[in-house]
Protein backbone atom coordinates (compact mmCIF):
# COMPACT_ATOMS: atom_id res chain seq x y z
CA UNK A 1 0.00 0.00 0.00
CA UNK A 2 1.25 3.48 -0.71
CA UNK A 3 1.54 5.99 1.82
CA UNK A 4 2.53 9.77 1.58
CA UNK A 5 4.59 11.07 4.25
CA UNK A 6 4.13 14.94 4.43
CA UNK A 7 6.56 17.07 6.35
CA UNK A 8 5.68 20.29 7.64
CA UNK A 9 8.25 22.83 8.64
CA UNK A 10 8.22 26.35 10.66
CA UNK A 11 9.73 28.72 7.93
CA UNK A 12 10.95 30.96 10.60
CA UNK A 13 13.38 28.56 11.72
CA UNK A 14 16.21 27.45 9.51
CA UNK A 15 16.21 23.43 8.23
CA UNK A 16 19.48 22.37 10.32
CA UNK A 17 22.34 20.94 7.97
CA UNK A 18 21.70 17.54 9.64
CA UNK A 19 17.89 16.98 8.45
CA UNK A 20 19.28 17.18 4.83
CA UNK A 21 21.67 14.32 5.94
CA UNK A 22 19.36 12.83 7.22
CA UNK A 23 16.94 13.13 4.13
CA UNK A 24 19.35 11.56 1.84
CA UNK A 25 19.89 8.48 3.93
CA UNK A 26 16.26 7.90 4.08
CA UNK A 27 15.99 8.19 0.94
CA UNK A 28 19.40 5.72 0.19
CA UNK A 29 17.72 3.25 3.10
CA UNK A 30 14.22 3.44 0.77
CA UNK A 31 15.72 2.55 -2.12
CA UNK A 32 17.34 -0.43 -0.85
CA UNK A 33 14.40 -1.35 0.61
CA UNK A 34 12.08 -0.95 -2.41
CA UNK A 35 9.56 1.32 -0.91
CA UNK A 36 10.68 4.09 -1.96
CA UNK A 37 8.16 5.79 -4.63
CA UNK A 38 9.13 9.41 -4.93
CA UNK A 39 10.27 12.27 -2.81
CA UNK A 40 10.51 15.81 -2.99
CA UNK A 41 11.47 19.06 -1.55
CA UNK A 42 9.45 21.94 -2.10
CA UNK A 43 9.84 25.54 -3.02
CA UNK A 44 9.39 28.22 -0.71
CA UNK A 45 5.65 28.77 -0.12
CA UNK A 46 6.21 32.35 -1.50
CA UNK A 47 6.46 30.49 -5.01
CA UNK A 48 2.99 28.64 -4.36
CA UNK A 49 -0.04 30.13 -5.49
CA UNK A 50 -3.44 29.08 -2.96
CA UNK A 51 -7.01 28.69 -4.60
CA UNK A 52 -9.27 30.34 -4.27
CA UNK A 53 -7.46 33.27 -4.44
CA UNK A 54 -8.72 34.82 -1.45
CA UNK A 55 -7.14 32.40 0.72
CA UNK A 56 -3.68 34.14 0.71
CA UNK A 57 -2.75 33.23 4.76
CA UNK A 58 -1.31 30.31 5.62
CA UNK A 59 -3.47 27.86 7.46
CA UNK A 60 -1.04 27.11 10.06
CA UNK A 61 2.59 28.57 11.28
CA UNK A 62 4.01 24.86 9.88
CA UNK A 63 4.25 25.15 6.27
CA UNK A 64 4.76 21.37 3.93
CA UNK A 65 8.08 21.87 3.12
CA UNK A 66 8.18 18.00 1.17
CA UNK A 67 7.10 14.42 1.11
CA UNK A 68 7.87 10.67 0.63
CA UNK A 69 5.63 8.66 -1.02
CA UNK A 70 6.48 5.60 -0.20
CA UNK A 71 5.40 1.32 -0.95
CA UNK A 72 5.34 -0.42 2.31
CA UNK A 73 3.12 -2.80 4.11
CA UNK A 74 1.45 -1.60 7.22
CA UNK A 75 0.17 1.83 8.00
CA UNK A 76 2.47 0.94 11.32
CA UNK A 77 5.81 0.62 8.81
CA UNK A 78 5.04 4.07 7.15
CA UNK A 79 4.86 5.78 10.40
CA UNK A 80 7.85 4.38 11.72
CA UNK A 81 9.78 5.82 8.09
CA UNK A 82 8.60 8.95 9.86
CA UNK A 83 8.82 9.38 12.97
CA UNK A 84 12.79 10.23 12.16
CA UNK A 85 11.66 13.26 10.05
CA UNK A 86 10.08 16.12 12.93
CA UNK A 87 7.09 17.45 12.31
CA UNK A 88 4.76 14.92 9.80
CA UNK A 89 1.42 13.79 9.04
CA UNK A 90 1.25 9.93 7.14
CA UNK A 91 -2.01 9.08 5.30
CA UNK A 92 -2.49 6.48 3.07
CA UNK A 93 -3.23 7.07 -0.90
CA UNK A 94 -6.70 5.89 -2.81
CA UNK A 95 -6.60 3.96 -5.67
CA UNK A 96 -8.22 6.04 -8.47
CA UNK A 97 -8.79 3.44 -11.42
CA UNK A 98 -11.71 2.84 -13.55
CA UNK A 99 -14.00 4.27 -15.85
CA UNK A 100 -16.17 6.37 -12.98
CA UNK A 101 -12.87 7.75 -11.63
Amino acid sequence: MRYLIMIWHDPTSPEPAEAWRAYAELDESLIVSGELVVSEALADPSQGRRLPATAEQPLTTEQLAGFYLVDCETHERAMEIASGLGLTEVRPTLAMTGPDV
